[in-house]
């Protein structure tokens, strides 16, 4: 049986990690988030580093684009 929580939580790892990616990389305001946002984010960077090994946790994937801006 399959379970699809699993491909869900994939999904939310995913989505999450993106989200932060895109607003140190491009801006917080570009994604419409308030100009402080992507300062905060910077600032709670542990948060993303847990999701990231929910992430490999689930799939044994290792992606080093992300690990690189994790670090």
């Amino acid at each position: 049986m399959v379970d699809y929580d699993i491909y869900f939580d994939v999904a939310a790892c995913t989505r999450r990690l993106n989200s932060i990616a895109v607003s140190i990389t491009a801006g917080a305001e570009q994604m419409g988030m308030r100009p402080c946002a992507e300062q905060r984010i910077k600032s709670q960077i542990e948060p993303a580093r847990e999701v990231y090994k929910l992430l490999v946790d689930l799939t044994e994937i290792r992606l080093p684009i992300v690990e690189d801006w994790l670090n």
